[in-house]
């Protein structure tokens, strides 16, 4: 749990810059050792959980459910996964805040 924790801030700390945003704005980027996708959205002034669903386009075993806190005053939050391990093929991101749900779809080779 620490690990992630600290992934987190590492990845957070050296991709911190979003400025005006779109509310839903979802993007998934993947290099050799890290999937990484980031829901944009503006800024507002209370705490709001967000919910990541990936779905594996081979296997349940390795879909994940995931929640974080997108915390008041930000723009963005994001969840990622190392890339080692994971089924090729078109890959499904659905995530949840506020009641709405925004997808997009990447594809590992």
């Amino acid at each position: 749990m620490i690990k992630y924790y600290l992934i987190a801030t590492i990845v957070i700390s050296c991709f911190t810059s979003c400025s005006s945003s779109v509310e839903g704005d979802v993007s998934c980027e993947h290099n050799s050792r890290i999937i990484k996708c980031t829901l944009k959205t503006a800024p507002v002034e209370k705490d709001r959980k967000i919910d990541y669903y990936w779905k594996s386009p081979n296997s349940p075993n390795d879909d994940r459910r995931h929640s974080n806190t997108l915390v008041k005053n930000n723009g963005s939050v994001f969840d990622g996964r190392y890339r080692r391990g994971r089924a090729s093929g078109t890959w499904e991101i659905t995530i949840t805040m506020d009641e709405q749900e925004y997808k997009t779809t990447f594809t590992l080779d």
